[in-house]
C-alpha cells in the first residue's frame, strides 16, 4: 500500500515501499540455487551475483531509508544493509545475515547507519521492512527531511536521523534531481525538457563536486 506523503516519493512518481510477500518470493528462487545457505547477506551483497539485482528490485531500486533511486546513483552505490547491526549479533537471537534482517540502501545511509541500535520498543518503527518510516519523517517544502512532531523528542529517532545524515544538503539535492527527472518522464514538451535537462546536469555536477 502506498503511504500518502511518503517522503521518499516525488510528486510525480508514487512507489509502494511495503514488502508484503516480496521477500518470500525472492527466497523461493534463492533456495533453488542455495538450498542450505543461512547467510543470505554474503551472497546477495556481491554486485556480480545473480541475486543482487532481484534483491534491490524488492525495494524498487531505491534506498529504503532516503528513497534515492538508480536515476541518481549508480548500482555500485547501492549496498545491502543489516537492519540490526552485524557488529552486535551477539546481543540478539535473530539471524543477522538472514533475509529478514537485510535491506537495500544507498552507500551514504548504510555506512552512516553503521552499528546504530535502538531500544526494543522502537525497533519495529525503524525497521524499514515494517514501512513505518513515513510516519516518522516527512519532506519539507524546501525538500529537506524532518522528524514529525510526535517523534521529535525520541532519542532513538533523533540518533537515526543524524546517522542517516537526513539533515544534510545532499538529501535536498537528490530529491530535487529526482523531482526534475520524474517531471521530464511525465511531460513531453521538448523545449521545457531541454531546459530541465540542463538544470539536472548542473545539479548532478554540483553533487559530484561536493560529495
Amino acid at each position: 500500500m502506498i503511504i500518502k506523503n511518503d517522503y521518499r516519493n516525488t510528486s510525480y512518481t508514487l512507489v509502494d515501499f511495503s514488502i508484503d510477500d516480496k521477500k518470500e518470493k525472492f527466497m523461493k528462487e534463492f533456495r533453488k540455487k542455495h538450498k542450505r545457505a543461512k547467510n543470505v547477506y554474503t551472497i546477495v551483497k556481491e554486485k556480480q551475483n545473480e541475486f543482487n539485482r532481484p534483491f534491490r528490485e524488492i525495494y524498487n531500486n531505491r534506498c529504503v531509508y532516503c528513497g534515492v533511486t538508480n536515476q541518481i546513483i549508480t548500482d555500485s552505490n547501492f549496498e545491502v544493509d543489516h537492519i540490526f547491526p552485524k557488529s552486535k549479533e551477539g546481543e540478539t537471537s535473530i539471524n543477522v545475515n538472514g533475509i529478514d534482517n537485510i535491506a537495500s540502501a544507498c552507500k551514504t545511509c548504510n555506512r552512516g547507519k553503521s552499528d546504530y541500535t535502538c531500544k526494543d520498543e522502537n525497533f519495529d518503527k525503524i525497521n524499514p521492512d515494517k514501512n513505518f518510516l513515513p510516519h516518522i519523517f516527512f519532506r519539507e517544502k524546501d525538500y529537506s527531511i524532518q522528524i514529525k512532531t510526535d517523534y521529535i523528542l525520541n532519542d532513538d529517532i533523533k540518533a537515526l536521523y543524524n546517522a542517516l545524515e537526513f539533515g544534510t544538503q545532499l538529501r535536498r539535492i537528490d530529491y530535487l534531481v529526482m523531482q526534475l527527472k520524474d517531471f521530464c518522464e511525465k511531460y513531453s514538451e521538448e523545449s521545457i525538457i531541454e531546459k530541465m535537462n540542463k538544470i539536472i546536469s548542473k545539479l548532478e555536477q554540483n553533487r559530484r563536486e561536493i560529495y
